[in-house]
């Protein structure tokens, strides 16, 4: 259903950046500036909308973020979405396209990472400046932790949900994914 939905845009589709993440964007004294849009193209409106949620999951530099500020970001996202998207202005419409987008992330993440994590004695390294198994937990933890508000999805939810748990009790020496240190004392 997930694969499905985003392949056949049963999602508003708009220009996406596709790698929505801390080190593509610049403050300056004009203003927020994003940058480096190489992997721009039109998709799912709401892959960018879930990137804080799942942790920038296509960047290098991923860390937790402060709940508070995740709602903020999706909040702000969305005022700007409805302007060419009035439909989202329902909640039910919208809460389903960010779950689906955070199911899609998660999934994604344990098809990139999971066998080589899975495969190793250790954690077989470093993806930026956290550890992949680090990456893929915390992904879990995100579709779980939005996946448990009452939303759609509850067989997925349950399946990474008890996948969560096998892995973290499997790589119970692996630390939790720190939240960023601008945001530690917030």
């Amino acid at each position: 259903m997930i694969l499905e939905a985003f392949q056949h845009r049963s999602y508003p589709w708009t220009y996406i950046h596709g790698d929505a993440c801390p080190d593509n964007i610049l403050c300056t004294e004009d203003g927020v500036r994003i940058i480096d849009f190489e992997f721009g193209h039109f998709g799912n409106a709401f892959l960018d909308a879930a990137n804080a949620r799942m942790l920038f999951p296509s960047c290098w530099c991923a860390n937790k973020i402060s709940k508070f500020i995740v709602d903020e970001i999706e909040r702000s996202y969305r005022l700007e979405i409805v302007k060419g998207f009035p439909e989202l202005a329902d909640d039910a419409q919208f809460e389903i396209g960010l779950v689906s987008a955070c199911a899609f992330w998660a999934l994604s993440s344990l098809f990139r990472h999971l066998d080589n994590a899975l495969n190793q004695e250790k954690d077989y390294g470093p993806l930026g400046v956290e550890t992949v198994r680090q990456h893929v937990i915390s992904r879990l933890e995100a579709f779980v932790d939005i996946a448990l508000m009452d939303h759609p999805l509850p067989a997925m939810r349950g399946t990474l949900s008890r996948l969560q748990d096998v892995l973290i009790d499997r790589w119970s020496d692996t630390p939790m994914m720190p939240v960023y240190p601008a945001f530690r004392k917030l």
